[in-house]
C-alpha cells in the first residue's frame, strides 16, 4: 500500500492556465485560448476561457489576470 500512495504522490503535475488547480498530466484538458494551446484541469475552466473570447474579453482578461501563487516562479 505504501508503494502505492508514493506512485500517486509522484505523478508530474501542471497548473491550470485559468484558476492555478494542480491537476496531473493524465487528467490535463488542453484549450485553445487567445491563439495557443492551453493546460486547463476542468471543463469549466475551458468553458470560461472560450466565453472570454468568444464575447471578444480576451485583452481585459490577460490585463487583469494576475498569476496565481502556483503558477509564480519560486
Amino acid at each position: 500500500m505504501r508503494h502505492l500512495l508514493s506512485l500517486f504522490a509522484r505523478q508530474e503535475t501542471v497548473a491550470c492556465y485559468h484558476c492555478g488547480e494542480r491537476v496531473a498530466l493524465r487528467h490535463l484538458i488542453r484549450g485553445a485560448f487567445n491563439g495557443e494551446q492551453r493546460d486547463l484541469c476542468c471543463h469549466g475552466c475551458e468553458a470560461v476561457l472560450r466565453m472570454i473570447e468568444t464575447n471578444g474579453l480576451t485583452g481585459e482578461y490577460l490585463q487583469n489576470k494576475t498569476p496565481h501563487p502556483l503558477l509564480r516562479s519560486s
